[in-house]
């Protein structure tokens, strides 16, 4: 997203660094020159749907890299990738966002979003519940059905069901919901 947008993630030749968020252990220089200016003057809401940190044993890395096929070795490289980056982004904008809630979400969009746009990160469902007006149409509701791939102990740092459990609960409404697997938690 940041090299997209103009930012510049350099190594120690000045060279741009590769894809891959192991590359990311060889950051040297972060070049903010090619960051649309007009991005400073736009209000970000981000949504995320967990409140993971970037780093450490609740980071992206540790959580959600087995998720996505990465071994314990490769968990052990990307967060010490994303520690070095957090780092170097630091040293460049003197804001540390690392530890926020939800920094760690979508593999560190969180913290990108914080950090160069200055994100404020709002969990998705609340985000979305807002856009479709949904605590009015939970006043016509008898019943609320919703889903997940997946409910385990991660779904109560923001995944959707929860969200929607505990409006409903509010209103009083009671809730169903569809899994197709429940893991640990």
């Amino acid at each position: 997203m940041l090299q997209a947008l103009g930012v510049r993630l350099l190594d120690d030749q000045g060279r741009p660094l590769s894809p891959g968020g192991a590359a990311l252990i060889n950051l040297a220089q972060v070049e903010l020159d090619g960051l649309d200016s007009r991005l400073s003057e736009v209000i970000v809401e981000t949504a995320v749907d967990a409140d993971n940190p970037l780093v450490g044993e609740r980071g992206a890395s540790v959580v959600f890299g087995p998720q996505k096929g990465a071994s314990e070795k490769d968990v052990v490289i990307l967060d010490a990738a994303l520690a070095h980056f957090a780092s170097k982004v630091t040293e460049t904008l003197g804001e540390d966002f690392r530890e926020l809630p939800g920094s760690g979400a979508a593999g560190g969009m969180g913290f990108a979003a914080c950090t160069f746009l200055g994100a404020e990160l709002r969990p998705g469902i609340e985000l979305v519940m807002t856009q479709v007006g949904f605590r009015q149409r939970l006043e016509l509701a008898d019943l609320v059905i919703t889903g997940e791939g997946r409910l385990d102990g991660q779904s109560m740092a923001g995944k959707t069901p929860i969200g929607i459990a505990r409006c409903a609960r509010e209103m009083g409404v009671p809730v169903v919901v569809l899994a197709g697997s429940l893991g640990e938690g």
